[in-house]
């Protein structure tokens, strides 16, 4: 009766919150008090038809036996409330555990979103300092490629052009060295006529017999 006074005055306090294992225990040692209780009040019974006045033996029994019997089952009401409040206490538990893990993973998403957006307007205001933005990077690396294609067409072109202008010379020497070639050829061609024209004529052939 002391240890069941005991654990009421627990239970109702309800301070302390038993682990599963002391759960197991008591409700161990509550079966094994019912089980003696019960063995121990039939041998009571047994005994009271021994008796003259068995009505009234058996009638005291059965008062000790509600009272034993009441006070266990008050102990295992008390017990699954515990356990109740123990496993709600877990639940809470856990779910507080969870908010706490989403909390900490959403602060750490907020910071590495926002290291990210200072490493970002760091660099804008890198690019800036140095009169460049992003876009004007594009641009002058556009321009730069443009400049350097126009060169490249330039120096094509002009290289086009002196192999025209050396084309044309050549071709002017060509023409001159022809020309002189036909003034030779007609200069002989004169003096050989010249020449011709300063002999005399050979006499004709004679007839031939017949004729």
């Amino acid at each position: 009766m002391k240890k069941a006074f005991i654990f009421c005055l627990v239970a109702a306090v309800g301070g302390t919150l038993f682990a599963q294992p002391e759960m197991q225990a008591e409700r161990s040692r509550i079966a094994a008090e019912r089980n003696r209780a019960q063995a121990g009040f039939a041998l009571e019974d047994s005994a009271c038809y021994k008796r003259f006045w068995v009505n009234d033996c058996l009638d005291e029994v059965k008062a000790r036996r509600l009272e034993v019997f009441a006070d266990l089952r008050r102990q295992e009401v008390a017990l699954n409330d515990q356990e109740r409040k123990s496993k709600g206490a877990e639940q809470l538990q856990k779910i507080e555990e969870k908010s706490t893990l989403a909390n900490q993973q959403a602060q750490a998403d907020a910071r590495a979103e926002a290291i990210n957006k200072a490493q970002s307007k760091s660099d804008r205001d890198a690019q800036k300092a140095q009169g460049l933005s992003p876009l004007g990077g594009e641009k002058a690396a556009q321009a730069q490629a443009n400049k350097s294609s126009a060169a490249s067409r330039l120096v094509a072109n002009q290289a086009k052009a002196t192999g025209r202008t050396q084309k044309q010379a050549l071709d002017a020497e060509e023409a001159r060295k022809f020309d002189a070639k036909q003034r030779r050829a007609k200069e002989r061609q004169e003096k050989y006529t010249t020449s011709q024209s300063g002999k005399p004529k050979s006499p004709p052939l004679p007839t031939p017999p017949g004729r």
